[in-house]
């Protein structure tokens, strides 16, 4: 249904699915069910609305005191993925050392690593406030006076791995262009560093197949007035290709 203003102008123009995208192509199927139609192209925008996050009472907001849940899906899904309370409580500590290093870039996992260890032998680590608390009292002091807010990385990590973005990602790039049609183009918005590799990854290796042509040899950035007007955007990396025709 469509209950505002704004979509309403778009009823007939507009389908809406609530899927992960690595269930694109079935998704396509689905709408195009001769498999008929070839797309025009093929927008992705990997960040994650704010406001919904803040109000899901899942854990992804560090400023509040939640349930370490983290997971996207609905709860017929949750049964089937880890919480991030559960990885905390249950995994070695060297394999959440590895998780934090390898999805959030995280300088000071092994002392996080170690420090939930040590508190979980006490009791559980079930809230944000907890993991916060348990990330400040395991990095040096000067890391705590710095911009970034401590919990950023190792948020970033369990949300990640939580919902297996960057596996997504790599199911959902070669279905997306499997679709589109010659001279159709791939256009991909992604705000963390790990996403953007493979993406760049993903338009190299085509373009060295002759398959697509690059559309943006370097990834275009907000500009200073939009970084400022909207500070969300200023992690923000946009990169384009178009298809080429097959005698190409």
């Amino acid at each position: 249904e469509f209950k505002t203003k704004e979509l309403s102008k778009f009823e007939k123009r507009l389908i809406l699915v609530n899927e992960s995208f690595s269930n694109l192509e079935i998704v396509a199927k689905k709408i195009d069910k001769h498999h008929k139609i070839l797309w025009q192209g093929a927008l992705f925008d990997f960040g994650w609305s704010q406001a919904q996050m803040e109000v899901s009472g899942r854990g992804f907001s560090f400023l509040k005191d939640e349930i370490l849940d983290m997971r996207y899906a609905s709860i017929s899904v949750k049964s089937r993925t880890p919480s991030a309370k559960e990885i905390l409580n249950t995994w070695s500590q060297g394999d959440i050392e590895k998780m934090l290093k390898e999805y959030g870039e995280e300088r000071f996992s092994r002392r996080i690593a170690n420090r939930i260890g040590k508190v979980r032998r006490g009791r559980r680590i079930e809230t944000t406030g907890q993991l916060v608390q348990i990330i400040k009292q395991s990095i040096p002091a000067a890391a705590l006076r710095q911009k970034l807010h401590p919990a950023t990385r190792v948020s970033q990590a369990l949300r990640i791995f939580v919902n297996q973005e960057l596996s997504n990602l790599r199911i959902t790039l070669p279905q997306a262009f499997k679709i589109l049609k010659p001279g159709g183009k791939m256009i991909v918005i992604s705000f963390h560093s790990l996403e953007d590799r493979l993406v760049k990854g993903f338009l190299r290796d085509e373009k060295a197949k002759k398959e697509l042509s690059i559309l943006t040899p370097k990834p275009v950035r907000p500009s200073a007035d939009e970084a400022r007007d909207n500070p969300a955007s200023r992690s923000a990396r946009l990169r384009a290709a178009v298809k080429l025709a097959a005698n190409n």
